[in-house]
């Protein structure tokens, strides 16, 4: 994949009825590849044909996010794979003395959820769910999110109604707004 100081720097070589075509296949090209065709663009003082050109930096959630039923299907695998490994712990554990089967419960039911949903999705911007469906999230500059955004995102989904807001126009869930992330096919 291009750098985007090679993006810009082919772009600046094309002529402006080659950056016109280009427009036309604008959603075919990468988050990156957009905003430096969209830069290109404004720079020359081109016409857009119809093309929604602007200064924004952000992304255009309707048009890079990850599908709806990608996003239900990372939560299903999330919330299986989460069950799956508590089962195993508590089948595994009732063989031990009470104590230490409680504390390995209470590790396992606290521990694997913040393992998942914080450590993977700080570290690799991937749950188990997104792994599974290649899926990543993003800030909304496109750049990697943080632990703390990995962190924040996570207590935010304790919210009941969060999912519900994929079904609005952007597809973002609560926890997307309120720390600016979204998730993005591979």
């Amino acid at each position: 994949m291009p750098t985007i100081d090679e993006l810009k720097n082919a772009y600046s070589k094309l002529s402006n009825s080659r950056l016109a075509g280009l427009l036309n296949d604008i959603q075919t090209l990468s988050l990156e590849a957009q905003q430096v065709l969209k830069d290109e663009v404004e720079k020359r003082n081109l016409e857009s044909n119809g093309i929604n050109i602007t200064n924004s930096k952000e992304v255009n959630f309707a048009n890079s996010s990850a599908r709806i039923s990608k996003r239900f299907i990372n939560y299903f695998l999330d919330f299986f794979a989460i069950i799956i490994v508590n089962l195993i712990v508590f089948i595994f554990s009732s063989a031990l003395s009470n104590i230490i089967s409680t504390v390995l419960g209470l590790v396992c039911i606290f521990g694997f959820p913040i393992f998942n949903f914080i450590y993977l999705e700080g570290k690799y911007g991937k749950t188990i769910g997104k792994f599974i469906t290649k899926t990543t999230v993003y800030k909304s500059d496109n750049s990697k999110i943080t632990y703390s955004d990995a962190a924040m995102r996570t207590l935010l989904r304790i919210i009941p109604f969060d999912g519900f807001f994929l079904l609005t126009d952007e597809g973002l869930t609560l926890h997307d707004r309120f720390t600016n992330t979204y998730v993005k096919e591979d």
